[in-house]
């Protein structure tokens, strides 16, 4: 038996900022396009010549699923070290395979992300914006 499966994404973010100075948080809403393929494969035999030949007939089916997907993160910004803490497909999407198939559903599982980002020196884009962000106070 053959399966794969393809998800296409197109996400919505907003980030919001929090009553706490160094923290925000952000979400994203995610359309999640599925297409999941099931084969079931023909039958590979040798022949007298060792060619492999095709024995039989294969089935091969595609069901395409539609999904929304939901992800929560946290930034805390602390002089040059940002920390990060993101949660990923928390509403659990899932996705369907065609019924020959006889195989329960595609599940994305939720996850959870760390990361932390140092900047060692103010960059000149950096400089720039702060410049700006004078100029428009």
């Amino acid at each position: 038996m053959i399966r794969y499966v393809r998800i296409k994404e197109l996400g919505f973010t907003q980030g919001i900022n929090s009553c706490m100075k160094n923290l925000s948080w952000s979400y994203t809403i995610r359309l999640l396009k599925g297409q999941l393929n099931f084969a079931d494969p023909i039958a590979w035999e040798k022949d007298a010549a060792g060619k492999v030949a095709l024995e039989g007939q294969g089935i091969a089916e595609t069901s395409v699923t539609t999904k929304l997907g939901l992800d929560i993160g946290l930034v805390y910004c602390l002089d040059r070290w940002r920390f990060t803490l993101k949660g990923e497909n928390l509403n659990s999407p899932s996705f369907s395979y065609p019924s020959e198939a006889h195989m329960d559903d595609y599940l994305l599982k939720p996850q959870v992300k760390i990361g932390a980002a140092f900047r060692p020196c103010n960059s000149s884009a950096n400089r720039r914006d702060a410049e700006y962000g004078k100029l428009i106070k």
